[in-house]
């Protein structure tokens, strides 16, 4: 499980809990699975990744 990710919110700076970062990647990776099918089915095209892919 990886360590508490740092954030920097303002001139404070907390951790936050490694069960909490993964279940935002979780959402943000659900959200983008989402928008692709409906993009699809709407006959949108569907850009090409830009930039570095990272992965939790």
């Amino acid at each position: 499980m990886p360590e508490a990710v740092e954030r920097r919110a303002g001139s404070r700076r907390r951790r936050i809990p490694p069960h909490r970062y993964e279940e935002a990647v979780a959402n943000a990776q659900r959200v983008i699975a989402a928008w692709i099918e409906q993009a699809e089915a709407m006959g949108r095209p569907i850009p090409d990744p830009k930039g570095r892919v990272m992965s939790a």
